[in-house]
């Protein structure tokens, strides 16, 4: 059996989360979430090593999470494990090019 080494701790959250990767763009749904990375499922996966736009919408209290990943493994053909690289500023208008949640 495989075992897997975290850096950092994985939270189960439920919420949604908008990826662009070139000129498409998905919906889907976060499974777990933690400060380096996602587990994430939508209606299809994006490219491992693709460079994606990321926004979460963690709670309906909050504002959009704009973050800069790439996408890491693929699971079942639609979950997407995807390593957060930079969290974006909220003054840089982070989902400008794309329709944040």
């Amino acid at each position: 059996m495989e075992h897997e080494r975290r850096r950092t701790r994985r939270v189960t959250i439920p919420s949604k989360v908008r990826l662009k990767f070139g000129k498409e763009e998905l919906e889907g749904e976060t499974i777990d979430v933690s400060m380096s990375g996602l587990l994430g499922r939508a209606p299809r996966a994006a490219p491992v090593g693709s460079s994606l736009g990321i926004c979460l919408q963690l709670s309906n209290r909050m504002r959009p999470i704009a973050v800069v990943g790439s996408g890491a493994r693929i699971l079942n053909g639609n979950q997407m494990g995807i390593q957060l690289d930079q969290l974006l500023s909220q003054t840089a208008r982070p989902c400008r090019n794309f329709s944040c949640l």
